[in-house]
């Protein structure tokens, strides 16, 4: 298995197992919260709350990143010079993914806290919103890289060292 399918695949699932045997580990040593606690507010207002802000960003940056993978590869596919090279470097702001690893850490923190009265399923939630998260941020950071990783688009040869002027540049990327 090469490193961007361990990447895409395997670690989401590493990092929430981890955090899902942390969760489990807390609570087997009374850091988490009993029930003894308004569980409804965290429950229904708060973790609703950060799930739906959560989901508004999220949607909007996958949109993005894909509409820019489909911009810079339908310009390979048409053989469009110019609109490749409009296209190749954009990226998603690092503002934009700090916000969305902030909600996802905000989210995350809810389930910590959450009082689960049966450890498997507590568990279980803690392991499925870690891995959703993380397979969400695999997919982000795939669509935002379109010449590295699983999504590897492929650029004719005659690209393969041009830079924003049409200049000769390194580009990281493996040509057909």
């Amino acid at each position: 298995m090469d490193k961007y399918r361990f990447n895409f695949f395997i670690r989401p699932i590493l990092i929430a197992i981890t955090l899902a045997g942390l969760w489990y580990l807390l609570k087997l040593n009374g850091f988490i919260f009993n029930t003894d606690f308004d569980t409804e507010i965290l429950s229904s207002g708060t973790i609703s709350s950060l799930g739906i802000f959560y989901t508004l960003v999220y949607a909007f940056v996958l949109a993005t990143v894909w509409n820019q993978f489909l911009e810079v590869e339908e310009s390979i596919k048409v053989k469009d010079k110019e609109s490749f090279i409009r296209h190749k470097d954009k990226r998603i702001p690092l503002p934009i993914k700090l916000l969305l690893f902030v909600f996802s850490i905000l989210i995350l923190g809810a389930f910590f806290i959450s009082p689960f009265k049966n450890s498997i399923i507590g568990f279980y939630s803690v392991f499925a919103v870690a891995l959703g998260l993380s397979m969400n941020w695999s997919v982000i950071v795939e669509l935002d890289h379109p010449f590295e990783g699983i999504w590897n688009l492929r650029i004719p040869c005659e690209w393969k060292n041009i830079n924003d002027k049409g200049n000769p540049k390194l580009l990281k990327t493996k040509p057909f």
